[in-house]
């Protein structure tokens, strides 16, 4: 009909940027009962940008959630492993997106050692022993150092210094093992373990009586009545048996008995020799 165009109002509506959840950092390593660097969100947008964070928290196989308006969370100390993923939920209505799944992971506790020894652990002069170390559990990630004191030059470590030998111990000494963490979580040592060790098994001395007349000369016949001590064994573990041997110089023998005080009378025919051996009870040598 020609009666001419109206056009009405323009009606604009405007569509939010899709939801993008953006990055959670990071996945760490933690020592026990320490507090991991605190977690955040970057690169998130889209939608009203008027959101809300809820933080999926999954420990021991439980889930709790955490509702936050703030893209980072702290956790405090932990001494367990803990899964974190993070919701954003759009609060004018444009859905939510996951982030992705971090895991913080956390060491074990260091365990105490303890030192055992499969021998006895008081030693005769100059033994030696071998020390095992115990009580806790074999991490690759530990360090152990062995110790003594006084300072013995002869320990050596076996395989991962989960042993050690030590030869010729001259002394009581004490030994220590330290394990370290090789990621920085602090060390831990060993209560002190003792090897008492034996003084040196000593003969003493034996004298017997000189006739004055013949100054240490005897005659053929003579009676040697008296070999006495002069000083007693000493040394080892102090449990001894002593026993008198007496042969001519060509090693015949002519009495050998338990050791007293004095050695029974002897009656001098040919030259002897008389000795004074010492045995010890606990495995600790003789001497003469």
């Amino acid at each position: 009909f020609g009666c001419g165009t109206l056009v009405s109002n323009t009606l604009s509506i405007p569509v939010l940027a899709e939801m993008v959840p953006g990055v959670l950092s990071y996945s760490q390593l933690i020592c026990y009962d320490t507090e991991p660097e605190a977690l955040s969100l970057s690169g998130h947008g889209g939608g009203s940008g008027d959101v809300e964070y809820h933080w999926h928290i999954i420990q021991a196989q439980e889930q709790i959630t955490v509702v936050t308006i703030d893209p980072s969370f702290t956790l405090g100390s932990l001494v367990g492993i803990l899964q974190v993923s993070l919701e954003v939920v759009d609060l004018y209505g444009c859905g939510s997106v996951e982030s992705n799944e971090v895991v913080i992971d956390v060491l074990p506790e260091l365990e105490q050692p303890s030192i055992i020894s499969a021998s006895s652990d008081t030693l005769c002069w100059m033994e030696g022993i071998n020390l095992d170390a115990t009580g806790f559990a074999p991490y690759p990630w530990l360090s152990l150092q062995w110790t003594s004191v006084p300072n013995q030059s002869g320990v050596t470590s076996g395989q991962q210094s989960y042993f050690a030998s030590v030869a010729n111990l001259d002394t009581t000494t004490t030994f220590i093992l330290e394990v370290t963490s090789d990621y920085g979580c602090g060390d831990i040592s060993s209560d002190l373990f003792e090897v008492a060790v034996f003084s040196p098994l000593q003969p003493g001395a034996i004298a017997h009586d000189v006739l004055p007349q013949f100054s240490s000369a005897f005659c053929f016949g003579d009676t040697l009545a008296s070999v006495y001590n002069v000083l007693a064994p000493s040394g080892g573990s102090g449990q001894w048996v002593t026993e008198w041997m007496v042969t001519t110089l060509q090693g015949a023998e002519v009495f050998s008995g338990i050791a007293v005080d004095t050695l029974p009378s002897l009656e001098l025919e040919v030259p002897l020799q008389i000795l004074r051996r010492t045995v010890d009870l606990q495995g600790c040598g003789e001497v003469e």
